[in-house]
């Protein structure tokens, strides 16, 4: 039982249920296994709650021998739950009269059935439900001698989520009274609250409530429609994307090829570049091997030179001290030929004055020579 049923269920027994329950207060399910949940869980209690199917399972009090056949004595019933089994009835307008003859006189039936949906069968799949079903059952049921009342019927918004987790279901929802007569013990209606549905039907009013002729699986259409068309206008805007993007990629390639192209001739360029400075370092190579050469080539001559060179100054050192010596000993001599011709000066002098000292002065000359011989 997906959501929505459960919601609509729980509305139904706040708005009728609530201000009567004790324990004395017979409420009878039918369908009630407990298939991914149960109207039985948001009963209020205390109530003297039974459960109702034609096989055994979580839930089930009585199990039917005969679906059309309820084991209870007629006007013993206070209220009567049935959702999600319509459907699956081939004849769900004798187990609408069954449930008549059970309830009270002011006794209620809430009844909940899919109005679109996927097909299921359990073990059958046979109806779908609008708002006017209620008013048809109430139709059939007084062919059949009664006098019931709709109380209201609508058609609730489709259930969240997927199939699988039970979504995408528009509950057809409809509350009879048996007698109506009773209608003043029952003022409350969940459309007074209920704030998601379309087509209500209000007993006493020919206005439908919230009125929408695209029900059910046609407004799910039509959103799909709607959806497609912005999935289209989408893949529309999503093609000018992608042609403006392919226009751009060719863009982007030709700018490519142009960079590669200009890459090639920068590199062509920069191998052109790495020959030249190959070439110049082959040619310093050289360069610094021939200086090298030249150096060491001068570097042996300079060496020579200066041994030569050395060597001449050396012999020119010596020729120049013994120039020096003979030099000293020219002075000498000729300090001693001054100093000889000095003396002999004064001896010429004294010869004149004296004439003894002339006569002997020759021999003192020759003396003296004689003296500086040996």
């Amino acid at each position: 039982m997906h959501q929505s049923a459960m919601l609509h269920g729980r509305l139904f027994f706040e708005a009728y249920i609530s201000s009567q329950v004790s324990v004395d207060f017979k409420i009878v399910e039918i369908g009630s296994q407990n298939v991914n949940g149960s109207l039985r869980e948001v009963c209020p209690s205390p109530v003297n709650y039974i459960g109702l199917d034609f096989a055994q399972g979580e839930g089930v009090d009585v199990v039917l021998n005969d679906p059309y056949k309820l084991p209870f004595d007629s006007e013993t019933v206070d209220a009567i739950v049935c959702s999600s089994c319509f459907e699956h009835s081939e004849f769900f307008w004798l187990v609408f009269l069954e449930a008549l003859r059970i309830l009270k006189p002011n006794g209620l039936f809430y009844l909940n059935a899919p109005s679109n949906g996927f097909f299921h069968r359990w073990p059958v799949d046979c109806w779908r439900f609008y708002p006017d079903s209620a008013n048809a059952l109430v139709h059939w049921a007084e062919r059949n001698g009664m006098q019931p009342v709709a109380l209201e019927s609508f058609i609730g918004d489709r259930s969240a989520g997927t199939v699988a987790q039970g979504g995408m279901w528009n509950d057809f929802v409809a509350v009879f009274l048996k007698d109506r007569t009773k209608l003043h013990l029952h003022p409350r209606r969940i459309l007074h609250s209920l704030q998601n549905y379309s087509n209500g039907l209000i007993h006493g009013s020919d206005q439908t409530l919230r009125f929408n002729e695209r029900e059910a699986d046609f407004s799910l259409i039509q959103s799909q429609l709607e959806q497609l068309n912005s999935y289209a206008q989408a893949l529309e805007a999503a093609k000018l994307e992608t042609a403006a993007a392919e226009k751009r990629k060719a863009e982007l390639e030709l700018a490519l090829r142009e960079l590669v192209d200009s890459d090639a001739k920068r590199e062509a360029q920069l191998d052109r570049i790495f020959a030249m400075v190959r070439a110049t370092n082959e040619s310093i190579a050289t360069l610094a091997k021939a200086t090298n050469e030249s150096i060491a080539t001068l570097a042996k001559a300079t060496n020579e030179s200066t041994a030569t060179l050395a060597k001449a100054t050396n012999e020119s050192t010596a020729t120049l001290a013994k120039v020096n010596h003979e030099k000293q000993v020219m002075e000498r001599l000729l300090a001693e030929t001054k100093a000889s011709l000095k003396s002999a000066n004064r001896e010429i002098q004294d010869m004149q004055t004296s004439r003894s000292w002339r006569l002997t002065s020759p021999y003192r000359w020759l003396g003296s020579k004689l003296r500086r011989l040996r």
